[in-house]
Parts: structure tokens; sequence; C-alpha cells
């Protein structure tokens, strides 16, 4: 297997993983904001998770209520996919430290945010899907296309600009990879 294909297989392993635990963070903050809201309808935080009612009746959360969870339940979860991309899941991770890459970063998560939105409602408001089947089949979809953008336009030692500066310590900094880039 060419070199290449090993960094991205191992880039695509640490996304997933740093993926699970950023959705894990997205699904705990949706689900307590929901909680706080609807808890007098719900058997308990799990049974709210289950879709299980204290009068065994469905409970659907208003519209508002429940693109509010998602959304702040979403930037949680994209800023700590953020640190982990560049602490854990990039080669070049550090690359993402730089003021461009942030930018980028920001307006790829202003995208994927509104593509959930979009999606959820459509899914959830419109067709009646089980909000955490929408908010699992969201997760999938946009995994996808944020893996591959982050990795091509935010994290890829070619697009450093000379005019860029680095917002984060130097001293949280790893050192640059001497290694030839193999993505071209």
């Amino acid at each position: 297997m060419s070199t290449y294909k090993q960094q991205l297989k191992k880039e695509a392993t640490r996304s997933i993983l740093a993926g699970t635990v950023s959705n894990l963070l997205d699904y705990a903050i949706s689900g307590l904001l929901l909680f706080a809201y609807c808890s007098q309808f719900y058997d308990g935080f799990w049974g709210m998770l289950a879709g299980h009612t204290q009068n065994g009746l469905p409970y659907t959360p208003p519209t508002s209520v429940y693109l509010f969870a998602t959304f702040l339940g979403g930037v949680f979860a994209y800023a700590s996919n953020y640190l982990l991309s560049i602490f854990y899941v990039f080669r070049y991770g550090h690359i993402g430290k730089r003021r461009y890459a942030l930018l980028l970063f920001v307006g790829f998560i202003a995208l994927s945010i509104a593509i959930t939105l979009a999606g959820s409602t459509l899914l959830h408001t419109l067709l009646g899907i089980n909000i955490w089947i929408v908010k699992t089949i969201m997760v999938v979809v946009v995994f996808f296309l944020n893996f591959f953008v982050r990795r091509k336009y935010i994290f890829n030692i070619d697009r450093i600009r000379s005019d860029d500066t680095i917002l984060l310590p130097q001293s949280l900094t790893p050192p640059p990879d001497t290694t030839p880039n193999q993505d071209t």
C-alpha cells in the first residue's frame, strides 16, 4: 500500500474516532437541552432518548427547541472536532492553527450546520422521523463532507499562505513533518 493510502487510512480512522467523541458531546448537549425543556413529558432522561413518554403517547418537542438543541450541540461538537483534528487526526494538523485555516473551518462549519438544520427540518418536521434517527442520519451525511473538505482545504500543507499567522500559542504546535507531501 502506498504511503499516501496508508496516511489516508490512518487519518480516516482517526477522524472516525474524533467524530465519535464529538458526536457523543453533541448528543449529550442536545439531549440535556431537550430534556430540560421537555422533561415533564418523558420518563426520565433515558426515556427521552428512547422516546418513552410518561403517558405512553408519542411526544415531539417544538421544532424551535429541537433545532436550537441541534444547533448548540453541533457548535460544541465542531469546536471539539477542530481541536481533535489539530492535535490527533491529521498529519499536518498544526496547519489548522493558522488564521486562514480557522476561517475556512468556521465557514465549513456554518455550511455543515446549515445542511444539518435543513435536513433535520425536512426529515423531522416535514416527514415526522424520530429526532434521534434524524440526528444520526445527518451526522453520517455531514461526516463525509467534513472529512474530505478538511483534508483537502484546511489541513493540507500545500495550502499554507505566506501571509498567514498562527493563532494558537507556538508551544502547542507540533514540530513540522519534514516528510514530502504525498497528496499531489
